[in-house]
């Protein structure tokens, strides 16, 4: 009776390794597949890969011509005439942002122009009120590409050179 005690135990004993070994092997084959170490098929990488955005490139950065205006004097018409002198950059990672700025500089030179023509001497002075600056004017470049179709916009604007008198 001893002995068949001892075969049922060492069944059992066996059965219960047999299991834990394949629960372990499941587990580790969910775990890699999760993890992404099986091929999941074409498919699914061609899914993948054109979800993923297009990374970007080095900065380019283009120098616009320099731009002269007369500053707004607000309602006095005495206050003393000032001027503004800026030589403007901007910066894409994009060559069609590039292309598309040169396709329409004159309009893109013309709303900076209006744009800085618009601004008044006391706000110019600040530091605030240039960063307002270059913010309307990155506004004013990227909604002229945008109203011609352009998919592409640039990502900053720099002043290298800014007199006001």
């Amino acid at each position: 009776m001893e002995n068949q005690q001892q075969g049922g135990t060492s069944k059992l004993v066996i059965l219960l390794l047999v299991l834990i070994f394949l629960m372990t092997l499941v587990g580790t084959a969910a775990a890699l597949y999760l993890a992404g170490m099986f091929d999941r098929g074409d498919d699914d990488v061609a899914e993948e890969t054109a979800q993923e955005p297009p990374q970007p490139g080095p900065p380019i950065y283009h120098a616009l011509d320099t731009i002269t205006v007369n500053l707004s004097t607000g309602d006095n018409p005495r206050a003393r005439a000032r001027m503004l002198q800026a030589q403007v950059q901007v910066m894409t990672r994009h060559e069609e942002a590039l292309e598309g700025l040169q396709a329409h500089l004159p309009r893109v030179r013309n709303n900076l122009i209006l744009l800085f023509g618009s601004q008044s001497y006391e706000e110019m002075i600040t530091r605030e009120g240039k960063e307002a600056l270059r913010a309307q004017a990155l506004d004013e470049i990227n909604a002229v590409l945008a109203e011609n179709d352009l998919d592409v916009a640039f990502e900053s604007v720099y002043f290298t050179n800014f007199v006001m008198q």
